[in-house]
Order: C-alpha cells, then sequence, then structure tokens
C-alpha cells in the first residue's frame, strides 16, 4: 500500500529532520514524496528508489536556516495532493513536519486519505505556547489520526495545551539513529579530541563553544566543528589555533567523524525568549550511540539523550565558563569518560528506530 508523505525537509538539504524523514520513507517502503523544489534535487531524486514529486514554493527563512523553497498548506499545496491521493488511490499519509503543513489534513481527507498521521519536529512546542499558533496547533491535532512528538519535551509542551481527545492521539516518535553508528569500535584515547556539529545558527551554541575555548587558553584540547550555515564565517574569525572547521559534512561520513573523535559538544541554547528549544538532538543521539561521551545542556529534549553524570554531562544553556570547567574535569579522567560513552551507548539503543517504527506501522494501521 503507498503512502504519501509531504514535507518541507528533504534532501538534498542535510540536516536531522531531513535525515528522520528519509528514515521513515525507507520504513514505510512503497511512498511517494510531495516536497518543494530545491537546487540539486534531480540529481538527488534520480538515486531515490521511490518517486518524489517537486513543486514550486515561496522562499521563507525559519528554524535557523537561509531563505528556501517551501510547501505551505494553501490551495496549490492541497491540490497537488489531493490529485496524488486520487490518482495513486493512497489511503495513508504521512506528513512531517506536522506545522504547519498538518492544516491540510481535511482537504486530503476530502481526497480519500483514510489514516493521517503528523509527526512533529521540535518547533510545533512553541506554536503551542503563542495564542495564535496555539489554536492552529489544535486544528491540527484535531484533523489527524495520530500526532508524533519527539521527546518528553515536546510531549508535554504540546499535550498541556490540547483537549483529551487531542492527547489520546500523541505518540512518541523520536528520531531514529542509524545502526552504522552503534557499529563503531571505540578505543581509548591518550589524548582526547571534542567534536561539535550542527547548523552553525545561534541556537546551536557554537558562540558559547568558541567562548569556552578562548578561556581554556593553552589548556583546551583539539576541537573540530563540522557544519555550515548563516553564521559560517562570523565563527571561523573566532576560533583560536586549536580548533579546526570540517564543513559540512553528509550523513554517510558522519559515523567516520565520530569514531576519530572522544568527546561530544552539544552547548545548544535557548532562543526568542526561552521559547525555542532544542526538541531532540539527533547529533547528540547518535554521539552517544558511536559510545562518545558527550556533555549537553539543560534544555529541551537534551536530557532525554544525556543522563547527568551517567551517560554524560549537563551544563546550564548559553554559559561559557560552565562549559569551561567542565572540560578539562571530564578530560582528566579517561576512564570516566570511557565508561560515560558506554553507558550512553547502551541508553542511545531506545533510539535505534525499532520503537518508533512500530510506532508510525501502528498509527497507520488504526
Amino acid at each position: 500500500m503507498t503512502t504519501l508523505v509531504i514535507t518541507n525537509d528533504f534532501g538534498p538539504r542535510i540536516g536531522g529532520i531531513e535525515t528522520f524523514n528519509a528514515a521513515v520513507c525507507d520504513w514505510l517502503g512503497e511512498v511517494i514524496v510531495l516536497t518543494a523544489r530545491q537546487p540539486g534535487s534531480a540529481a538527488h531524486d534520480a538515486e531515490l528508489a521511490y518517486p518524489v514529486e517537486r513543486i514550486p514554493g515561496p522562499r521563507l527563512s525559519g528554524g535557523g536556516r537561509c531563505r528556501q523553497p517551501t510547501l505551505l498548506p494553501g490551495r496549490a499545496v492541497a491540490g497537488a495532493a489531493a490529485e496524488l491521493i486520487r490518482r495513486r488511490a493512497i489511503e495513508r499519509v504521512v506528513i512531517s513536519a506536522a506545522a504547519p503543513l498538518g492544516l491540510l489534513a481535511p482537504a486530503l481527507r476530502r481526497a480519500g486519505a483514510r489514516r493521517i498521521v503528523a509527526l512533529s519536529h521540535g518547533h510545533e512546542a512553541w506554536w503551542a505556547r503563542l495564542p495564535g499558533t496555539r489554536h492552529a496547533l489544535r486544528r491540527i491535532v484535531a484533523g489527524v489520526d495520530a500526532f508524533g512528538v519527539i521527546s518528553s519535551w515536546t510531549r508535554e509542551a504540546i499535550a498541556a495545551v490540547l483537549p483529551p481527545a487531542g492527547r489520546a492521539k500523541v505518540i512518541m516518535v523520536p528520531p531514529p539513529v542509524a545502526p552504522e553508528f552503534f557499529a563503531i569500535d571505540r578505543r581509548p584515547a591518550t589524548t582526547v579530541r571534542c567534536l561539535a556539529a550542527g547548523r552553525f545558527v545561534a541556537q546551536k551554541g557554537f558562540g558559547t563553544l568558541l567562548d569556552a575555548w578562548r578561556l581554556l587558553g593553552d589548556h583546551a584540547p583539539p576541537l573540530t566543528i563540522a557544519g555550515s550555515g548563516p553564521l559560517d564565517h562570523r565563527l571561523r574569525r573566532r576560533a583560536g589555533e586549536r580548533v579546526a572547521f570540517a564543513g559540512a559534512v553528509d550523513r554517510g561520513r558522519m559515523p567516520a567523524l565520530l569514531a576519530e573523535h572522544d568527546l561530544f559538544l552539544a552547548p545548544v541554547r535557548r532562543a526568542a525568549a526561552g521559547l525555542v528549544q532544542e526538541g531532540f538532538g539527533l547529533a547528540l543521539a547518535e554521539a552517544a550511540a558511536a559510545g562518545m561521551a558527550v556533555i549537553g545542556t539543560r534544555t529541551g529534549g537534551v536530557p532525554d539523550i544525556v543522563e547527568h553524570g551517567r551517560t554524560g554531562w549537563l551544563v546550564e544553556p548559553g554559559d561559557p565558563r560552565a562549559l569551561a570547567r567542565m572540560i578539562p574535569e571530564v578530560c582528566s579522567a579517561p576512564d570516566a569518560l570511557i565508561a560515560a560513552g558506554h553507558r550512553g551507548r547502551t541508553h542511545a539503543r531506545r533510539f535505534d528506530g525499532a520503537a518508533q517504527r512500530q510506532e508510525l506501522f501502528g498509527a497507520l494501521a488504526g
């Protein structure tokens, strides 16, 4: 049975949500994807085992991303989705991310969709906190059969504003960690090498990380930062001699990069006066699955991945001094570093995709 996947987060762009959506398509097998046109999409789509329908969309900014083609839940996108549903007799639809495309649900049902699952990716948590978007979020949940959330924090934030019938639709579907991350063979290191990875936007906290490295001075361990984004040039100008930049790293190269390092850093921050927080942190979960000790912050869904003092360590977000105090303490205790990595890999097994796949299939089956 073919499933229609409607999304704004799809390759060739690189990111955690794009990785999540690619995994969803692989789980479902027989799918067709409806998404926006973007540079390089023809070559990307030609390598896939399933068809992708691309339609134009306005170029919008959001989530720390530069302006990019975006599908909106208006007449044009509803018409394109309805045409696919009728032409291919599609009964199942996955909408990822839920907001705002989940507002398409009534039109999809009129076209013939019987089961609709919307998957949230974090920003829906702040939709729950503002009056206008809160109303839209309730409409989205009311229109679908199941609503996936990615962490305890997003579940609590979203469920708090839903009526009982809406709360009953909420299921836990965090981003899955691919098997190759669990297969990394890790060996004790004589020199601790640190790694951070993500989009170069303020919320990811790379500025905080570089401030901490400046405070550490000559005592700072080697640090590699992988990624790209709007703050690329600014971050490179601020970096010291013990910081190297790896550029954008696609998903296939990440396991090898993680294997070359010993401590993963995710100094994510709150943004918009605390309204916006890290919903999950796939790169952090992948590092834990790779057996790396990790340092994160007490924000959003990060504590779902990092158990302080057991699988890694947590500091307050936006505090370079706290991070600078933690780094030498952790790096000077190699046995604790290795033990935390072992426990982190075991803890990350809950994100290996088995439970997520089961939840999604159950929701689509009804």
